[in-house]
């Protein structure tokens, strides 16, 4: 219907109406638009006479198809959708549509759309409902990880999850080793880098460059792309944009944790917040495993000389005499007693005994081989175990340079000098079988009449 017939009250109603109000044939063609549709970038000439469905994004026609047919179902029905329709210059903005049947109506006969710009609200929910989702997968993974014993699948998992969030082929998880320098630890991506592999400080995205810079706080470092510097690994995998994270250890920085793209993008804050939190859970399961594994190496090492113990030494037999009795081979076990120890103990006291054995131990382990096992047995006595390259001579030069060792006086701290000697006896699995405690009692047997005679 032109719109010199209309009814003046209309016409002026809606001229003064900020909303885009439209009239619509059963057609799908535009009848009416007001003046608001400027603010969409569209000339209301323009807009009169086209198909109503071209402002549509492509994505969201069928649900206004649907929309009208059920308009057009019966006098006086309404709706109300949401959807994106084009701006003048080609973009899409979220527009929430209520819809009117007022075909029957003398003064507009056709479906009436009242429109209203949503975008900024739109834009809310989707960052909401980002962050709702991220959040609930930093939950999730926390609980995988305080369930799981296994810290490669945590990390690994972890690594997947902050891919598939944040929409990226690449996820790395960098730690700092004892000199410094960051390291591969796990990456996830098409020909991801191996493990252990170096990464220059200063190399990346801004955490990287951070850790260089002595540590600042974790403020300074949450990663902008435009300061993104891809490394010489990230460029030849056509990566152009990052972003990374600290993980922060009770110590201070730990490592990064960066997400990489290979088209250019942003990274909100919810997407930094989201790395953020996957970055804690990591740096928490590494830090907890830590714990363990220093909790275990104590628990298994004797803490007056450092040596393993005597649980730890049972451990390494076993399996060394399981594996010569698959594929061949022989052990020998050295049982050594420190001789006149009771007589240091006796005139200077436990803490002087003590004292040697701080002493004694760590020349014990020197007279070792690589390959050998020194142990703490108990009290004053050791046991060592050859596993490899085991020939007579080769136990015999162990053997001698352990006793050269033990004569050497001992400087205690209250200023005395004290000397003592080692009785040592020799075992060997092909004498006495794949049994440990033969093997530990035939050693020991032959240390006291090595003690008793003199043998060595």
């Amino acid at each position: 219907m032109p719109a010199e017939q209309r009814a003046p009250l209309f016409e002026g109603i809606v001229r003064h109406v900020r909303d885009v109000i439209t009239v619509v044939g059963a057609d799908g063609v535009v009848l009416f638009v007001n003046d608001a549709t400027t603010a969409l970038g569209h000339r209301r000439e323009e807009a009169t006479g086209q198909e109503a469905l071209s402002w549509v994004h492509p994505d969201d026609r069928a649900l206004c198809l649907e929309q009208r047919s059920w308009l057009l179902g019966e006098p006086g029905r309404t709706s109300v959708t949401v959807l994106r329709v084009r701006q003048g210059d080609g973009s899409w903005r979220h527009v929430q549509t209520h819809g009117v049947n007022l075909l029957e109506d003398p003064d507009v006969r056709g479906l009436l759309y009242v429109t209203r710009d949503v975008e900024d609200r739109a834009r809310a929910e989707t960052i909401l409902m980002h962050a709702l989702g991220a959040q609930s997968v930093v939950a999730g993974l926390g609980l995988r990880a305080l369930r799981s014993n296994d810290v490669d699948d945590v990390l690994r998992e972890g690594l997947e999850r902050a891919a598939s969030v944040l929409g990226v082929p690449y996820v790395t998880l960098l730690l700092l080793d004892a000199d410094d320098r960051l390291r591969v630890r796990s990456q996830v991506g098409p020909d991801p880098l191996p493990a252990e592999h170096g990464w220059p400080l200063g190399g990346g995205t801004q955490a990287a460059v951070t850790l260089a810079q002595q540590h600042p706080t974790v403020a300074e470092h949450l990663g902008l792309e435009e300061r993104f510097a891809a490394t010489a690994e990230q460029t030849a995998r056509g990566i152009v944009a990052g972003v990374d994270v600290v993980l922060e250890g009770t110590g201070g920085p730990i490592g990064v944790l960066g997400a990489h793209a290979t088209s250019p993008r942003q990274f909100s804050p919810v997407d930094v917040q989201f790395l953020q939190g996957v970055a804690n859970v990591l740096a928490g399961t590494l830090q907890r495993a830590e714990r363990e594994r220093e909790a275990l190496v104590q628990a298994l090492h004797d803490p007056l000389t450092g040596l393993p113990t005597r649980s730890l030494l049972a451990d390494r037999l076993q399996h060394a005499l399981s594996r010569i009795h698959r594929s061949g081979g022989q052990v020998a076990v050295l049982l050594v007693d420190l001789d006149r120890f009771k007589a240091v103990n006796d005139s200077w006291g436990h803490a002087a005994g003590d004292e040697l054995l701080r002493t004694i131990g760590p020349r014990l382990q020197a007279c070792a081989r690589a390959s050998d096992t020194v142990a703490r047995y108990g009290g004053d006595e050791f046991v060592v175990l050859c596993e490899e390259d085991v020939t007579h001579v080769g136990v015999a030069r162990v053997a001698a340079a352990i006793r050269r060792a033990c004569v050497e006086p001992v400087a205690l701290s209250s200023g005395e000098t004290v000397m003592v000697s080692a009785s040592v006896g020799i075992a060997w699995s092909v004498e006495e079988g794949a049994d440990a405690a033969a093997l530990l009692s035939a050693a020991d047997a032959a240390m006291y009449l090595d003690k008793r005679y003199g043998l060595g």
